[in-house]
């Protein structure tokens, strides 16, 4: 099963990707929510159902933390990864740096 994203501005704009790609994009977006105090609204997200941000606003706010969380992650070098640790068990999301 794959998560599909279209703009709904932009019929043209599309990402898609596999379960497994999506879970640690998704941990990623509410990480920064979270962290940002962005209230924005993910429920349904882990589905195919459709449900996404609503305003073009909604998700300039989202690119935007994402951009500036990334940047301020220090990486030694440029093909440095970063790795989430997805916990089932407490439902947390932690960033963690390899080098």
């Amino acid at each position: 099963m794959g998560m599909d994203v279209y703009g709904k501005g932009n019929p043209d704009a599309y990402f898609r990707a596999n379960c497994w790609s999506w879970r640690p994009i998704h941990a990623l977006c509410e990480t920064v929510i979270y962290k940002d105090n962005l209230n924005l609204n993910t429920e349904c997200w882990g589905s195919n159902d459709g449900r996404g941000l609503e305003t073009q606003k909604d998700c300039n706010k989202l690119a935007d933390a994402l951009e500036t969380h990334l940047k301020n992650t220090e990486l030694a070098e440029e093909n440095d990864r970063i790795f989430l640790c997805l916990s089932c068990l407490f439902n947390s999301f932690h960033i963690i740096k390899s080098y």
